[in-house]
């Protein structure tokens, strides 16, 4: 069985006439002409809307597209004590930047942070609803360390702390818990360091876990995550051929898959026919494929996003249908 699923995040803006702009309420709260509470409704309702969208869509596995999430370390680093938040740096080999994390000292986890609205989000779904974290490897590589100077503690403290929170999203219902990892197959070198932090923020969950990579693939590191305790292993099989060379030396792996394969920085639409052969050879290699979008929708203009999302839905309902029916 082939399921759709979606990395994690949304555009900030979308063509919705029907919604305030995202964008434009956290503008308007910063000049304290909106309040906490006017903005959350804003929140919650552009949260229904990407729900309601992926699932009309036909995706199975959803997340709350992550509207609240300026990057993927910001919302977390901003409720970690021992965190202060600095200036916009560029965010890998993007046009887009984060704020930068910088450690001023012993990092600390007081009380869950993406639970409320995950809970919030999984009310309102109908489909399966993941949770995201990022993984702890990247968090580090993200963040300006001025206070362990020693990149594995740095790693390490993260990643009990995001256990701590991967805990409780756990309790909270979340059926499966990714962790992403893209600043992996720019440090392939340090796989050993990631797979460590990587192995603490997964220890003790009883639900599925595992890690999505994109922008690269892990090529001459892969092998080492097949004998790790997650249940999945995210590639991208769009920025790279990499990934797909590696799979096509093996007969089976041992994990189930994660497929990126619907360029998520590229407004073009796929091809059907080369999507459905990618999709097919992947599926002979696992005993659970997840085919995605190869990183974040945020890169994406809003209007691209339903036609892509169409298209990879398509294509996996054909893979999937019974032989002679296709």
């Amino acid at each position: 069985m082939i399921l759709t699923t979606v990395i994690g995040n949304y555009p900030k803006i979308t063509e919705s006439t029907s919604l305030p702009s995202i964008r434009q309420a956290i503008h308007r709260h910063d000049e304290d002409r909106l309040t906490d509470t006017d903005l959350e409704k804003i929140f919650q309702e552009n949260t229904v809307r990407v729900i309601q969208e992926q699932e009309a869509l036909g995706i199975d596995i959803i997340t709350d597209g992550q509207l609240r999430w300026e990057d993927i370390v910001t919302p977390l680093a901003s409720k970690i004590e021992g965190f202060k938040i600095n200036g916009l740096t560029r965010f890998f080999n993007n046009n887009v930047y984060y704020r930068q994390p910088v450690v001023v000292g012993k990092l600390l986890w007081r009380s869950p942070i993406t639970v409320e609205n995950y809970r919030f989000a999984k009310s309102q779904a109908k489909h399966t609803l993941k949770a995201t974290l990022p993984g702890p490897f990247t968090f580090a590589a993200l963040s300006d360390d001025t206070f362990y100077h020693n990149e594995r503690t740095l790693v390490l403290a993260l990643a009990e702390i995001l256990n701590q929170e991967a805990k409780a999203l756990e309790a909270a219902g979340a059926p499966i818990i990714q962790f992403d990892e893209p600043a992996l197959v720019f440090h392939k070198e340090k796989a050993a360091l990631a797979i460590e932090g990587l192995q603490k923020a997964m220890a003790g969950l009883k639900v599925k876990k595992g890690i999505r990579t994109y922008f690269g693939d892990l090529e001459g590191i892969f092998d080492s995550f097949l004998d790790t305790d997650m249940d999945f292993i995210g590639l991208d099989f769009v920025s790279t051929e990499g990934n797909r060379n590696i799979l096509r030396k093996r007969k089976s792996i041992s994990k189930a898959l994660g497929a990126g394969c619907i360029d998520a920085r590229n407004t073009k639409l796929e091809n059907p026919k080369i999507l459905k052969d990618l999709i097919q050879e992947l599926v002979t290699k696992t005993h659970q494929l997840y085919v995605s979008p190869n990183c974040g929708l945020e890169f994406l203009p809003y209007a691209s996003i339903a036609p892509k999302l169409s298209r990879l839905v398509e294509v996996v309902r054909q893979c999937n249908a019974p032989v002679g029916v296709r």
